[in-house]
Parts: structure tokens; sequence; C-alpha cells
């Protein structure tokens, strides 16, 4: 047989589950092939392990199946967390500020709030914020490097902590607008994740808060396109039963049926429809313009008509209203200018 060397060990077994399937005249054949030198997701299907790995690598196949947690709950109590120490900190800010404004009675007004020259000294640059002593003095008197080394702790400690709060705060704003799962296509994942990738009850732990699930948006063309194929295929099977149809998830002997959760895919399809699409939405509608000696009456309906019907189909593509607005208006005026152009009858 054949070897491969001086290749990663996932390449490696994708290989070697291949090769075998091939006579030994075509193996060495196989291999020199230049589409051969890649392994795909079909391959990681065959050769991962059942659990949290050949789940992972399921998501990654059928990206429908895709889901995650958002831990929103956690997010707020992180959120109060981070709120409720920036306040004390505030205040101990303020604190400080009164402290020293009484004791320098006042003379450090009009000067900066730091010390150039021990200021090298209390920049603090590791990744964990320096500590802040819990008293100012014990003995009635406060230095002013004192005053200073604390302010610099206090407003490190406040940088890191805001940096924390604001990039959670632009987290949960962003989890906001992921779509969510609905019970019971979720209820047939979490199925599939026990019994075909058989996860334990411990490790299902996580997926239990269904409220918080939620997965990344799939194209509503190719969404519609998979739907429309996974609806075919009972039919294709039963009129032309030696055709091999796609299988979407893989088989098993459970009483859950999987075969609506689907997968977005069939990107070169999509293309060709959006541009048939586009292409039919300007070309048929000139032509009822431009050759079908209409009314004015008819030709402005022709043009309402396939205004509807374009927008219906930007709605279905385009997810951004402000775009979606742009977009339509734009192929009215398109057919607006064909309208004021046809022909006098």
């Amino acid at each position: 047989m054949a070897t491969v060397s001086k290749h990663d060990t996932i390449y490696l077994e994708a290989i070697r589950r291949r090769i075998p399937r091939l006579p030994d005249e075509e193996r060495q054949l196989y291999l020199d092939g230049p589409s051969r030198h890649f392994y795909d997701t079909e391959d990681l299907k065959s050769l991962t392990p059942k659990g949290f790995p050949s789940m992972a690598v399921g998501q990654t196949y059928a990206p429908n199946t895709a889901t995650f947690r958002t831990f929103e709950n956690l997010d707020w109590k992180l959120l109060h967390f981070y709120e409720t120490k920036i306040t004390f900190l505030e205040n101990r800010l303020y604190d400080l500020d009164v402290a020293e404004d009484r004791m320098m009675g006042g003379s450090q007004r009009g000067r900066l709030p730091f010390n150039k020259e021990t200021f090298m000294d209390c920049n603090f640059t590791g990744s964990d914020p320096p500590s802040i002593p819990e008293a100012l003095g014990t003995n009635g008197y406060v230095s002013q490097d004192e005053f200073t080394d604390t302010r610099e702790r206090i407003f490190t400690n406040i940088e890191f902590l805001r940096k924390k709060h604001r990039e959670l705060i632009c987290w949960i704003e962003k989890c906001k607008r992921f779509p969510r799962v609905g019970k019971e296509a979720y209820q047939q994942l979490f199925t599939m994740a026990r019994e075909y990738h058989g996860l334990d009850n411990e490790a299902l732990v996580h997926l239990r808060a269904i409220d918080e699930m939620a997965y990344v948006g799939i194209d509503p063309i190719e969404l519609w396109i998979r739907n429309v194929q996974l609806a075919a295929n009972p039919l294709i099977e039963k009129i032309i039963p030696w055709l091999p149809t796609k299988k979407v998830l893989p088989e098993h002997d459970s009483s859950q049926e999987y075969d609506g959760i689907g997968t977005h895919g069939f990107k070169v399809l999509r293309k060709a429809l959006v541009v048939l699409f586009g292409l039919s939405s300007v070309l048929v509608p000139a032509g009822l313009l431009y050759l079908g000696e209409l009314s004015k009456a008819l030709a402005f309906g022709v043009v309402a008509g396939f205004g509807a019907l374009f927008a219906l189909g930007t709605i279905l593509v385009e997810q951004r209203i402000g775009h979606m607005v742009v977009i339509i208006v734009a192929y009215l005026a398109v057919l607006a200018t064909f309208l004021s152009n046809m022909p006098q009858n």
C-alpha cells in the first residue's frame, strides 16, 4: 500500500480511510491527484470520536444545527458586578479628592492630578490592576506621594474594570440580535446530542437553558433552497430510487426525526438564482414595456407588480432596512425610466 509521510495526523487518517476503498493500481494515482491533497468535513465525520468532538464536526457540517448558549443571565450578573466595583472606586476617588483638598488647604488646585517625576514609578503595566490601600494614612498625615500613589491605583483599577464593562455591554447588545432556536427544533438537536453523539446527562448540563440558546443567522435564500431540497428528497427517492440523495444528519435508530433541522449550502445554486432573479426583474418588465404595446394603465401595472415582487425578494435576501429601502427605490427608479421612455401608442 502506498504510504504518506510528513503530514499532520488528521490528513494521514483521512488518506488511510480513503485508500482501502480503491483498487491497488489506483491508490498511487489517487495520492498524486491535485484534488487529493486536502481533507474535508465529510472526512472528519468518519474519523472523529463520538462525544463533543463529533458534535463539533456535525455543527460544522450542518450549520443549521450550530447552536450556542448566550449566558445572558450571567452577563447581567457580571455587568452588575462590574458596576458595583466601579461605583465603589468612584466614591473612593471622590473621598481622596476631598481629603487631599482638605489636607493641602487648596494648594494643589491648578496643578496636574499626578506628579510627573514619580509618574513612571506609579505607572502599572501588568495585566492585573494593582491593589488599593484600605485607608489613607494611619498617623493623621498623608503625604503628597501617598495621594499620588493611591490615585494612580484607583484610576488603574477603574480603567481595567471600565474596559471589561464596555466590552460586556457591546456583547449584550450584539447578543440580542442573534436569532433564537425554536423549542421544537432544539428538542430534536438536544436528543441528537444524547442519542447519536453519546453525551450523558452531565455533559448536557450546559445545553439545558433553552431560553439562552441562539444560532448565527443563516442566509434566508440558502435556507429556503435547503428546505426545498429536504422536502423533495422523499419524492425523488420514490420516483428515481437509484438516484442517491444526500443525508443531512447521520442515520440513527431513535424515535426523533431530524430532517426538519436541515443545513444550508448550495452556494453556487444560490448565486445562480440571485443572478437569474436580478436579470429577470429588469429584462422581463423592460421587454413588456417596450415590446408589449401596453396602455399607460397597463404599463403602470407592470411597474407596480414587478416592483412588489422585487421588494418581496429583496426582503428575503437583505436584512438591513436602510439597504433594503435604497435597493427597492433604485429598482423602481430604473423601471420608471423605462416607463418614461416607452414608445407612445
